[in-house]
């Protein structure tokens, strides 16, 4: 950042929603830069000029370049999870057959029947069968309930306010029974031999890696865009001091705050570490980050 934004006056004016006469531009690269190395002086300068397209732009690189480097770190182990997977329910049914109406397997021949492959659980059901799957015995909190006409995933959620759950947690489901049907229409055949689900596996994957890197980058930003929003309009209506420039400003004030944040998550979630997800560091490194910007700049301007 040229040194004249360093100036305690210069710093007063940009506060009070001024640009001197005579003060330098600030460059995308300025702007990429000083967001990292000095938070205080790019933050007052945004807010001076009100010019959010910048900042923007610079939070959708970063944004997506996070994006990319969380699902590129999560796809290896989901891959490998999910190949591993396949290769096992393979062996479980011997050969599964979908059918104009329903659906088909060598393996089991009784029903009802359970198994378990590392923390999922299988179940297999006749039609008229109620789906409860959190009664049955064991402690898994997912797994693939299937019928001869349709086939559901479910999870256990904690329980929310209005749920009514007296155990702390509730069921939720998704029916996969049309992808089922789907993949099979694909494949243009109808039987899948047991030994093949592993490739057949590997060949879905493969072809999904962009779009799954496609949702991972959703994920990522669409959370933080309410973020911004939200301590956007809070800081319009509690007006406090440090508000200056109206929207724009304050607009662009936090979508620069976002872009170390986001930063500090998508590390912390590409290294896979336990206990905190994204959005949780992401809430963390940005509070942090707008103290931090703040604080220098009231520093600088005791400083003068």
């Amino acid at each position: 950042m040229p040194d004249q934004w360093r100036q305690p006056n210069v710093l007063k004016a940009m506060l009070g929603g001024r640009r001197p006469v005579g003060l330098a531009e600030v460059s995308f690269r300025d702007l990429a830069v000083g967001v990292f190395l000095f938070p205080g002086q790019v933050l007052v300068a945004t807010r001076a000029f009100g010019n959010w397209r910048r900042p923007v732009l610079l939070w959708l690189v970063v944004g997506t370049l996070c994006g990319l480097l969380t699902g590129a770190a999560a796809y290896p182990r989901l891959y490998h999870d999910s190949v591993e997977w396949a290769e096992w329910f393979g062996t479980v049914v011997g050969e599964f057959r979908v059918e104009p109406a329903a659906f088909g397997w060598s393996r089991p021949e009784q029903m009802p029947f359970t198994t378990r492959c590392k923390r999922w659980r299988l179940d297999f059901a006749a039609d008229a069968a109620a789906f409860a799957p959190q009664a049955a015995e064991g402690r898994e909190q997912h797994g693939v309930w299937i019928t001869p006409t349709k086939v559901r995933l479910w999870w256990l959620a904690p329980a929310g306010l209005f749920s009514g759950s007296t155990a702390g947690v509730v069921v939720k489901t998704a029916e996969l029974t049309d992808s089922v049907r789907a993949l099979a229409g694909m494949a243009a055949t109808q039987r899948f031999a047991g030994a093949q689900f592993g490739e057949y596996a590997r060949h879905v994957l493969l072809l999904a890696l962009p779009f799954y890197l496609v949702v991972t980058c959703l994920s990522v930003l669409a959370p933080v865009v309410l973020y911004i929003w939200l301590f956007t309009l809070m800081a319009l209506v509690l007006r406090r001091g440090e508000v200056t420039g109206g929207f724009a400003s304050v607009f662009a004030v936090n979508v620069l705050c976002a872009v170390p944040a986001m930063c500090v998550a998508g590390v912390y979630a590409a290294l896979g570490l336990p206990a905190l997800d994204f959005h949780t560091v992401f809430i963390l490194a940005f509070f942090l980050y707008i103290t931090l910007a703040f604080s220098s700049i009231r520093r600088m301007l005791a400083e003068g």
